[in-house]
């Protein structure tokens, strides 16, 4: 074990307590002392019969006052700007935007009641919008705890971890030569055999909204664990919600079915761009891009600005199908102008009909970069402001540049090399929630290398 001190694992579920535990117990382990903090009572009593400390979030809320005032909070501790984002629990929860913020502050009170006393503390978290990813950021901003934020990076089974932020920012300047290497090297494989960029522990949500995913073992399982954690042994968990998800994952598997006969692709000879759908839910717009949170308006938006006679083609994150209502996206298909291809259709064979790609963070953006192909990006990304993207300002300005009579310039190898090899330098090896040995080793390796960031 290392000799970093005291580590603070913030655990959602019972899979990350199992996986953390499995890190903290590897020789590579930077920390000497780890400490679960658990908004899963499960995950607290499984942590603690193996000999772990762990720290109910639960337990600590309940002895605060019943009745919080968020503005009063808000005030005392100088309105800290995640207590104002209610998208992700809005989206996710169904809560409405007070009790979003009662659960964040909530949170936040809890973390200060548990985690004020132990003095020096890291703290790792996984990224996410939930009021209990945005209030432990918080409370490690206002007491100046170093935090790192871990996201899977593009490159599967890597991550990325960020010092005290909630957005990559990757350095500008010229990374190292064998950085390149394995950077273009995995970028000439991927683009030999183009498969969707995802982490083995999100394959079961990529599955084809059907049947056969709503009656898979594995969400059979979960779905079981849920019922007994919550009704057999009054256990209270993070993702506890029953209704909601039962009720989302059946209006998916109908609306995906309602679509089918709505697919299509663009008549040869048209002018188009292309702009994949987001999963709705995702973290990269209800906390980075809330502004482009209604997928449904900006195409709207989109095909109003784009001249006469263009398209829009888009499609369904395979993560997502049946996960936008049907009205709107029947509207826009029955003006004309927006074509709604099978989302199973590869996004590569769709971006090399276009004009360009149009993105919001998404890592098909850089697939089409990494491809040569021109890609407009809107708000904040990974890959904004390193040459190999135009970067707009607006909606507006992003389909004047798709429309220019000039067309929009593909990105230059050199760009992309370079920026491939900042990826490749600020990521390490990190399969997350993956239990097989050489996963576990890989991943205590890899956050021994990001816990060097730390001060």
């Amino acid at each position: 074990m290392g000799g970093r001190g005291t580590v603070i694992l913030a655990v959602l579920a019972v899979r990350d307590a199992e996986w953390y535990m499995a890190l903290a117990s590897q020789p590579a382990w930077p920390w000497s002392r780890s400490i679960l903090l658990c908004t899963n009572e499960v995950a607290v009593d499984l942590a603690r019969r193996r000999g772990f400390e762990a720290l109910s979030v639960f337990a600590a809320e309940d002895e605060l006052p019943r009745a919080l005032d968020p503005v009063a909070l808000d005030a005392e501790y100088a309105h800290p700007p995640e207590a104002q984002s209610t998208a992700h629990e809005e989206t996710n929860n169904a809560l409405d935007a007070h009790s979003a913020r009662l659960k964040f502050w909530r949170r936040f009170l809890a973390f200060r009641r548990l985690l004020d006393p132990l003095g020096a503390v890291d703290v790792v978290q996984e990224l996410g919008g939930f009021a209990t990813n945005l209030a432990l950021h918080a409370w490690c901003q206002w007491s100046g705890r170093p935090e790192l934020v871990l996201e899977p990076a593009p490159f599967p089974g890597r991550a990325i971890a960020s010092l005290n932020r909630l957005l990559v920012d990757l350095p500008r300047t010229q990374p190292p030569a064998e950085a390149i290497a394995a950077g273009t090297a995995w970028r000439d494989t991927f683009l030999a055999k183009p498969a969707m960029l995802m982490p083995e522990k999100d394959r079961l949500f990529f599955r084809k909204a059907g049947l056969a995913k709503t009656f898979s073992l594995d969400f059979q399982r979960r779905a079981w664990n849920k019922v007994t954690r919550r009704f057999l042994l009054g256990k209270r968990e993070e993702f506890s919600s029953i209704s909601v998800q039962v009720r989302e994952q059946t209006m998916r598997m109908l609306r995906s079915r309602r679509l089918r006969s709505s697919y299509g692709l663009p008549a040869a000879g048209t002018n188009f761009v292309y702009y994949p759908l987001h999963v709705p839910w995702d973290v990269q717009l209800t906390f980075r891009s809330p502004a482009h949170f209604d997928q449904i308006a900006l195409l709207g938006r989109l095909i109003d600005a784009l001249p006469a006679g263009w398209q829009v083609v888009t499609k369904e994150h395979p993560a997502a199908i049946g996960s936008y209502p049907l009205g709107g996206l029947r509207r826009l298909i029955a003006g004309g102008r927006l074509v709604l291809a099978h989302p199973q259709r590869n996004s590569l064979d769709l971006a090399r009909q276009a004009r360009c790609v149009i993105t919001v963070n998404s890592k098909v953006g850089f697939e089409c970069f990494c491809a040569g192909l021109p890609v407009i990006t809107l708000g904040p990304s990974f890959y904004r402001g390193h040459d190999c993207t135009i970067d707009a300002d607006d909606l507006a300005s992003a389909a004047r540049i798709a429309s220019a009579t000039t067309g929009v310039p593909p990105p230059s190898t050199a760009a992309v090399d370079a920026l491939l090899g900042r990826i490749w330098a600020a990521s390490f090896p990190c399969e997350f929630y993956v239990q097989r040995a050489d996963a576990i080793a890989a991943s205590a390796s890899g956050l021994a290398q990001a816990a060097t960031a730390l001060p």
